[in-house]
């Protein structure tokens, strides 16, 4: 429940102040049925006795380059303010004094490699956005509440009369789904 991924959601929600950066330090994603996948595939192949896997969704992403996405997700600003390159290095120069937490700002700290993954036939099905829109979704942070799994509720003034009645009483209304 406390993930990375939750918590940085929840900030960008939020309007935390380092939602506002495009840091340069990067993150693996995986939707939780992707990963599932993957432990079912590797647990199901002999080849893939005593290896270490590691999975993701593909490429690593920029810290601020998923806040913005993040921020499409749920309705808010995305990260729009560049860190200097000699900010950025001087961080990296002392990340292992700082928390995990802040070393992950700038630095590649959370990042996964799943080239043997792959090898055994692993592609992700659920893209780096699509989960993250589920994700925004689940913490109820998607502006747009409704979508596959949900009815929609539309409040609509003036159903007296004239549109207003017609469109009530056929319970007509457009949705969205978050993040579309």
């Amino acid at each position: 429940p406390e993930s990375h991924l939750r918590q940085l959601m929840k900030g960008v929600h939020g309007g935390k102040l380092f939602s506002s950066f495009n840091f340069p330090g990067r993150v693996s994603t995986i939707e939780i049925r992707d990963l599932v996948r993957a432990f079912i595939l590797v647990a199901e192949q002999s080849e893939a006795k005593k290896r270490i896997f590691f999975a993701s969704d593909g490429p690593p992403v920029y810290l601020g380059d998923l806040f913005r996405i993040m921020g499409e997700m749920t309705a808010r600003r995305p990260a729009r303010i560049n860190i200097p390159v000699i900010a950025a290095e001087f961080m990296r120069k002392i990340r292992k004094y700082l928390p995990l937490t802040v070393q992950n700002l700038n630095s590649d700290v959370l990042c996964a490699d799943n080239a043997r993954l792959s090898e055994l036939g692993f592609k992700p099905a659920v893209s780096k956005r699509e989960g993250l829109r589920r994700l925004a979704q689940s913490l109820g942070l998607c502006p747009w509440r409704f979508g596959e799994d949900r009815k929609l509720v539309s409040v609509i003034t003036g159903a007296g009369s004239g549109i207003g009645r017609t469109t009530a009483e056929r319970g007509a209304g457009v949705g969205r789904t978050c993040g579309r």
